[in-house]
This record gives C-alpha cells, structure tokens and sequence, in this order.
C-alpha cells in the first residue's frame, strides 16, 4: 500500500534506503545498464517495516499477523529471507 506511514524512529533508516538504491541506481546506469532510477527507487516501500520492527522486538507472531492484512506466509517469506535467526517462527 502506498498509504503507508513510516514512524518517525523509522524515517531515517528508510531515507538511507532510498537514498542507498538510488546511489546503486545511478552508479548502473553510468554503467550503461537499463535502469529507470527513480522506478528502482520507488519499489522500496515500507509496507512490512512496521511489522519487522515488531517481530524483532519480540512481537508475537499471531499479534503482528493482527496489524496487517498481508498474508502469513508472505509475513514469515519476509522474515525468513532477511536471514531471522532469532528463533522459531
């Protein structure tokens, strides 16, 4: 969702985001890669940010599943490819 807010603790680290795609952008296409920079920049969105940040805190998984209309499994997908090696899911 487009929609989303970025709570002001998360702001900085998200800004940094973008503005480390948009470097890796830029950089690709001096390289003469076809990249469209701000589309590269725009597909990072913050939709799960809010949910990850609960997680890692030590949220339960049923109470974050309760913040979101995004799918479980999508939830647990993101989480295990950003490497969680906090425990069970």
């Amino acid at each position: 969702d487009d929609t989303v807010k970025v709570r002001n603790e998360m702001s900085t680290p998200y800004n940094k985001l973008k503005e480390t795609a948009r470097r890796v952008a830029t950089v690709c296409s001096e390289c003469k890669l076809p990249i469209d920079v701000e589309e590269y920049v725009g597909q990072f969105k913050p939709t799960m940010m809010e949910i990850i940040y609960e997680w890692a805190g030590g949220a339960k998984f049923v109470d974050i599943t309760k913040m979101t209309t995004i799918f479980e499994g999508t939830i647990t997908r993101c989480i295990r490819r950003l490497g969680w090696s906090g425990g069970v899911l």
